[in-house]
This record gives C-alpha cells, structure tokens and sequence, in this order.
C-alpha cells in the first residue's frame, strides 16, 4: 500500500481528470478563486493541464477574480484551445460539468465537489505515505494506514461516480 500511496501523492491527478479539470474551470472560472488553495496543492500529471491551471491561479490571485473577459488571453495561447477542445470532444465530456447538457448550476456543484474529492485524496495518500513509514514500529499505525486505505477507496468511488457518463 506504501507504493501506491506515494505514487498517488507523487503524481496526482492523472492526465485525463486533469485535463477534464482546467476544462471545467474555463467554464466556471469562479471557482479557480474559491478552490485556489486545493487546486494549487493538487499536482496534475499532464503537464499542459498543469500549466493552464498555474496560469489560472496566478491571474485569479493577482486579480481576485476570473471572468470571460480575464479569461479570454489565457485561453488565446497557443495549444490551449487545442487541448480544451481535445478535452470537450472526449474522456472530459464524462464528467457533467464538461456537458453542455448539464443544468449550469448543477455542473458547477458536480465540479466543486470533484475538486474537493480529489483534494481529500491528496490528503489521503500524503497520510499513507507518512503512515505506511510507521507500520513497522507502531501497531498503531496499522489501524491507521487501513482506515486510510478504506477513505482512500470510497474518495476514488466517490469520482467515479462523478465522471461515469449518464
């Protein structure tokens, strides 16, 4: 459990829920200055992704805000419509928040709610990576990296649901 523990803390959000992530936020850019502080701990493996929400949180801190008209230079560099619409047009169209047929304010919710479920596994795998140390000197520690694995497991449930298409 170790290993996969700090491979999840180690590389984060896989690339396709990464990507589906920053198309999501360019939908609802609001939400890039509410999660700010989950989003910025959150590593994206895909480094386009990673780079696209970087640029996202930097201009939501230093205006204190995200709107279309903010957003517009952003998305105008080159290769990020590209990877959007790479994303729209396939695995992210698997999340609601990325459909077009989705009520807005329930796509809104469905991406809050995936950002903070990944921040939680973030949390998660950073405490089984501390714990799993442990395991071996503290029985203690057994208790508690098994509790982690179970939240660990019902947190991934929890997104799969989330990007299971209708």
């Amino acid at each position: 459990a170790s290993a996969e523990a700090r491979a999840i803390g180690e590389t984060g959000v896989d690339r396709f829920t990464a990507r589906a992530l920053v198309a999501g936020l360019t939908r609802f850019p609001d939400l890039v200055v509410e999660e700010a502080g989950i989003l910025a701990a959150l590593p994206f493996a895909d480094p386009a992704a990673e780079k696209l929400k970087h640029r996202l949180l930097d201009q939501a801190l230093r205006t204190g805000h995200l709107d279309s008209a903010v957003l517009a230079p952003i998305l105008a560099e080159a290769g990020t419509a590209q990877l959007l619409e790479g994303t729209l047009g396939g695995f992210g169209k698997g999340f609601s928040f990325n459909r077009i047929d989705t009520e807005p304010a329930q796509a809104r919710a469905d991406l809050r709610a995936v950002i903070e479920l990944l921040g939680d596994r973030h949390e998660i795998a950073q405490g089984l990576a501390e714990v799993s140390g442990r395991v071996m000197d503290d029985p203690e520690a057994v208790a508690e990296q098994h509790r982690l694995l179970l939240a660990n497991q019902e947190t991934t449930k929890r997104l799969a649901d989330y990007s299971a298409s209708d």
